[in-house]
């Protein structure tokens, strides 16, 4: 992904924070998420942008680093996806 999200993206990304601040069924939230990241080029494997639990942190959860993998890289990556989609987000709400 570009340095700066499309603005598509920033709209499916804020739809599908907007679908889960509204509480709308799980299936309808992860549709929604699930397009966003197939749009950032995420795969199925991938940790999704939506992810909170996974990003509450500044460094990747253990276990991923003590599988041996690239899930290390893998995290640092979409956070880093996640950080701008959270800044093009607040800037747009200015």
């Amino acid at each position: 992904m570009a340095a700066k999200p499309t603005p598509q993206v920033i709209d499916l990304y804020r739809r599908a924070r907007s679908l889960q601040r509204r509480g709308a069924d799980r299936q309808t939230c992860h549709a929604a998420e699930r397009d966003c990241d197939r749009m950032l080029g995420l795969r199925l494997w991938d940790f999704s942008v939506s992810d909170d639990f996974m990003f509450d942190s500044d460094e990747p959860p253990d276990y991923l680093l003590k599988r041996g993998t690239n899930a290390g890289a893998g995290w640092h990556h979409v956070r880093s996806l996640r950080e701008q989609l959270q800044g093009a987000d607040r800037e747009l709400r200015r």
